[in-house]
């Protein structure tokens, strides 16, 4: 079994051991099996919109840095090994899309 490689700063992943699959923007790596993130769909608008935007690991890096400062949002510890990648590109797709309600 290949060993789920640990998604980084500012990497967004779905949730696959969840049904709905809600997509989580990572704010910390707390260790080599779990990271912590918020809910994309917690995100304003617009952030998502500069999130979907920004070229670069350390200018993704910094927004989620500012981000987490500045914003009050609930934060989920997750495993590592529950967490599928997903490009940071689809952002502007899932936006238009919708996100499911709860």
């Amino acid at each position: 079994m290949t060993a789920t490689p640990c998604p980084a700063v500012g990497a967004i992943v779905e949730l696959a051991e969840i049904d709905s699959a809600p997509r989580l923007l990572v704010t910390t790596v707390d260790d080599s099996d779990t990271v912590t993130g918020v809910l994309l769909a917690d995100l304003a608008a617009e952030t998502r919109q500069r999130l979907a935007s920004v070229d670069g690991r350390h200018r993704r890096k910094e927004l989620v840095l500012a981000m987490t400062q500045t914003t009050a949002l609930a934060r989920f510890c997750v495993p590592v090994a529950e967490c599928r990648q997903v490009d940071v590109s689809s952002i502007q797709s899932w936006q238009s899309a919708g996100e499911p309600e709860c």
